[in-house]
This record gives C-alpha cells, sequence and structure tokens, in this order.
C-alpha cells in the first residue's frame, strides 16, 4: 500500500453510476491528476490515507466529487492535498471530508453541487483557501481563508478562523457553536 500515480493526461473515466472511478483505502502517496471523471457514485475516495494528492481534476455528474474518509496526518505528518480540481454539478458534495485531519484544500473551484460543495464533519484542522466554492458545511473547526461564498454554514465550531467574503446576495454565517 504505498506509492502510487495515476495521471490520465485528459482522458475521461465514465461509469455507470455506481462504485468509484478512483477507490484507495490504506496507501501514502497517491497521485491522481489531470482525470475527467464522470458517472460514478464517488469520483475519486481516499480512505485512510495520507500524503496524497489529487490535482488539476476535472469532476462532475457523479453523486459526490472527492471523498476523504478517515484520511489524515495522525500517522504521518503529511496529510492529503486537494488541488486545482475543477468540481461541479454532482448530485450530491463535491468535496466530502469525514473524519479527517490536516489536508490541505487549496486553489479549487467548486459551484453547482446540489447539496453542498464543501462538506466537512468530524475532523479537525483542515485548511480551505483559496477556492471559489458556493456552499460551504464545517462541523470541525477548520480554517476556512480567501474564499468567497453564498453560504457558510459552521456547526459546534469552537477555533474556526473565517477570512473570506460572503456574496451579498445572502449575507448570511450560520454557525451553532462560536
Amino acid at each position: 500500500g504505498m506509492h502510487g500515480t495515476l495521471d490520465c493526461y485528459g482522458h475521461v473515466l465514465t461509469g455507470s453510476g455506481r462504485g468509484a472511478g478512483v477507490s484507495c483505502s490504506d496507501r501514502v502517496g497517491v497521485v491522481v491528476r489531470e482525470c475527467t471523471i464522470r458517472g460514478y457514485s464517488t469520483a475519486i475516495e481516499l480512505r485512510s490515507s495520507v500524503d496524497s494528492y489529487l490535482d488539476t481534476n476535472v469532476i462532475y455528474s457523479n453523486t459526490t466529487g472527492i471523498t476523504l474518509v478517515q484520511s489524515d496526518a495522525v500517522i504521518r505528518p503529511q496529510g492529503n492535498t486537494v488541488q486545482g480540481n475543477t468540481i461541479h454539478h454532482n448530485s450530491s458534495y463535491g468535496i466530502a471530508l469525514s473524519g479527517t485531519i490536516s489536508n490541505s484544500i487549496m486553489s479549487n473551484n467548486v459551484w453547482g453541487n446540489s447539496l453542498f460543495d464543501l462538506w466537512v464533519e468530524d475532523g479537525c484542522q483542515n485548511t480551505i483557501s483559496n477556492s471559489g466554492i458556493s456552499y460551504v458545511h464545517d462541523q470541525t473547526g477548520g480554517t476556512v481563508t480567501a474564499f468567497a461564498v453564498r453560504e457558510l454554514l459552521l456547526c459546534n465550531v469552537d477555533r474556526a478562523l473565517v477570512n473570506g467574503s460572503i456574496d451579498n446576495t445572502w449575507q448570511s454565517v450560520h454557525n451553532g457553536g462560536i
């Protein structure tokens, strides 16, 4: 279960609505780049994996775009990096983090996903920066910086740093804990 690279060089992975386009469990140092992924339950899933890079992928028409589950930097000092991806029009979430620690979500363009563009629960020290994200749900007290959102939902958050702008169409920050 160590290093591996999938570079699609822009090619398309098309599914039939089930399973994952790319699924990695208990891996270190996985790289998935330049893939267009559509038609899966989850386009890319990292489960219990660290020190991995998901870079410059185009992800649309799945149930969920990218899922990180129990992927954290407790077992290794480097979390996962999700960077430069375009994630849109998935029927549930664009990016979903669950039970994750110290991951970086940077410079992504995430919009038009049916439930939330970014869903974060049961984790901490995840950093979301320089990403265009429309709907955010964060339960974890992570850092969210340099973003423009229509709505920001923070639940049970003790130590969240929010440095971004909220579109004046909504003018609302929902927070259950600060």
